[in-house]
């Protein structure tokens, strides 16, 4: 799930026209945390639930939509579409 929860935030991110040292300072982590984690590289050691909560914080959206929208692109890739069509 990794994978699909820091795709969506990673979008959000970028739609929204923030850049990761704004969510970094959402979640009082360093900048490298939200990179690892919008790279898939790791869980984040404060938890996900702390590193997306920041997202929403920092972009003005519910959390929940977040996960939805990982859901979301998670199904489509499950229906054959690919990341690129996906946008990621």
């Amino acid at each position: 799930m990794l994978f699909w929860v820091a795709a969506a935030c990673r979008q959000a991110r970028k739609h929204a026209g923030r850049i990761q040292s704004q969510v970094a300072a959402s979640a009082v982590v360093d900048q490298a945390t939200i990179n690892r984690f919008e790279h898939h590289i790791a869980w984040p050691k404060v938890g996900a639930d702390r590193i997306v909560a920041a997202y929403a914080d920092d972009l003005g959206v519910e959390v929940i939509a977040l996960w939805q929208q990982a859901l979301q692109l998670w199904a489509r890739r499950k229906g054959g579409e690919s990341l690129d069509e996906l946008g990621l």
